[in-house]
């Protein structure tokens, strides 16, 4: 992690060219699998629904990376990544309806899943795709998305900076 964070580029671009070239590589193997899948099973594809449930994901996808670059700085700080990510990682999957609907969780921990862009994307994107009742309607759920991807990058941009002036500051950001 030294190498990467003691290069001469600014560290929030290693931090978007490392998204965007991850962001390709799941869209390949993730394209891959679906057309492996279609050759085994002979699924057939809505592309309508396939195509909005994308431009749903997309401002999810965003939000998260926001999230991510203010996550990355508090592992700069913290230094104890493997800790931090698969806390973190447990945390918003529990809590965002990845594994079940939010619904069953106690009320408040419901609001705290209303907080987490990905409880929004998820739930849209089953209501596009599967016709599952929705928390909100979908283009509600949409708008949020777009808010909190604008919101979530300028974020965890400025947590980013913020907390890597303060590493530097410390002297701390080799120490990984």
């Amino acid at each position: 992690m030294e190498s990467n964070w003691l290069t001469p580029i600014p560290r929030l671009t290693h931090l978007i060219g490392q998204s965007l070239f991850n962001v390709i590589v799941t869209t390949l193997n993730s394209g891959g699998m679906a057309l492996v899948i279609w050759g085994i099973f002979g699924f057939e594809f809505n592309f309508e629904k396939i195509g909005a449930a994308i431009l749903t994901a997309l401002p999810m996808l965003v939000a998260i990376y926001g999230f991510g670059f203010g996550f990355a700085a508090l592992v700069m700080l913290i230094r104890e990544a493997n800790t931090l990510i698969d806390t973190g990682n447990f945390i918003l999957n529990n809590l965002s309806g990845a594994n079940f609907p939010i619904t069953v969780l106690p009320r408040f921990l419901t609001v705290i899943s209303l907080s987490i862009p990905l409880t929004y994307g998820y739930d849209a994107v089953r209501g596009l795709l599967l016709g599952t009742k929705t928390i909100l309607p979908i283009r509600t759920s949409q708008l949020i998305l777009v808010i909190f991807m604008f919101v979530m990058i300028a974020f965890g941009v400025l947590v980013f900076k913020w907390l890597e002036r303060r590493c530097r500051r410390l002297g701390t950001i080799g120490m990984h």
